[in-house]
């Protein structure tokens, strides 16, 4: 008699150790799933972030390489102020024509701010994908704005069909 139980309740956990086995599985393959996703927007969000340094260090360049143009003539304030105005001014998509090399030549500061203004446009070009350069000069409080435009890869396309979003960085600053 006790040998009936036992192989009646045998037959009924055959099956129960596969059951669970494929449960835990499933359990499994969505965590890994999880941590999947969690790795993809991390890496995202990672290669934003590094764009977004890149652009901060390249505007402080410029900025530091204005100042130090600005302070290396004996102009008076005004002037210094003027020649900065019409120097640095430079919108997106500007053209620059190639200046004076001022590594082997001597120039003069409206030479030195075109030839720090090219190279500079040159090295944000090479450092950030789809990248343009806008700089203005607010001659009421004497403030450069420094505006660095670049392109930020997506995952999925826009309504419009592009993969790229731009993102822009802006630096005001007085001299």
């Amino acid at each position: 008699m006790i040998s009936k139980r036992y192989s009646s309740f045998r037959s009924i956990s055959q099956g129960f150790a596969l059951i669970e086995s494929l449960v835990s599985l499933v359990i499994l393959v969505v965590g890994l799933l999880g941590i999947l996703g969690l790795q993809s927007n991390t890496m995202k969000f990672s290669h934003r972030s590094e764009l977004r340094s890149e652009a901060t260090v390249l505007a402080y360049n410029l900025l530091e390489r204005i100042r130090s143009n600005y302070y290396s003539d004996d102009a008076d304030l005004a002037q210094r102020e003027a020649l900065l105005q019409q120097s640095v001014a430079l919108d997106f998509a500007q053209t620059l024509s190639t200046p004076v090399d001022c590594a082997t030549n001597a120039c003069s500061n409206a030479q030195l701010y075109a030839y720090d203004l090219y190279h500079w446009r040159e090295e944000l070009v090479d450092s950030l994908p789809g990248a343009d350069a806008q700089i203005g000069f607010r001659a009421a409080t004497g403030a450069i704005i420094v505006t660095v435009r670049y392109a930020e890869l997506l995952d999925a396309e826009d309504d419009d069909g592009t993969v790229n979003k731009e993102s822009d960085f802006v630096l005001e600053t007085r001299i």
